[in-house]
């Protein structure tokens, strides 16, 4: 079975976007990018990507309600994407907030590369957990 290592960055900052296109890529992800809501949700419709990183304050759409949709839209699939939420709220009520909108992980502005890193491939393995346990329930039936 393969599965193909796709990711979303979703982020207002053009720097920010470029520094981690470049981790993601070292880590050998296809990357796209968005740079609010609304653009990212035409993207996740098309890609399906399995990561997703993103910001919390961006225009039209901002990070926190992209993620609520994307855990509504995604309930009842099979397969939902890790989200990194990714922002410079580093207080508590925050992250609460972020994780209680169904983000998997949450990471303060300015992130230590080496965190992240572990933090993304902590997700992958469980990405490639849960696709590797459906396959065999797939088999079973």
């Amino acid at each position: 079975m393969v599965i193909y290592k796709k990711a979303l960055i979703v982020d207002d900052d053009r720097i920010a976007i470029l520094t981690l296109e470049r981790l993601l890529g070292d880590l050998d992800f296809k990357v796209s990018s968005a740079k609010n809501g609304h653009d990212a949700w035409t993207i996740l419709l098309e890609e399906h990507p399995f990561l997703i990183i993103l910001d919390w304050v961006m225009p039209i759409v901002d990070g926190l309600e992209l993620c609520k949709r994307i855990r509504a839209a995604h309930e009842g699939f099979e397969r939902k994407p890790y989200i990194i939420a990714l922002s410079s709220k580093d207080d508590g009520a925050h992250k609460a907030q972020f994780l209680a909108a169904g983000a998997d992980d949450y990471v303060t502005k300015p992130f230590d590369r080496l965190e992240l890193t572990a933090r993304i491939e902590a997700g992958w393995r469980r990405l490639v957990w849960e696709e590797e346990t459906l396959a065999r329930q797939r088999e079973t039936c």
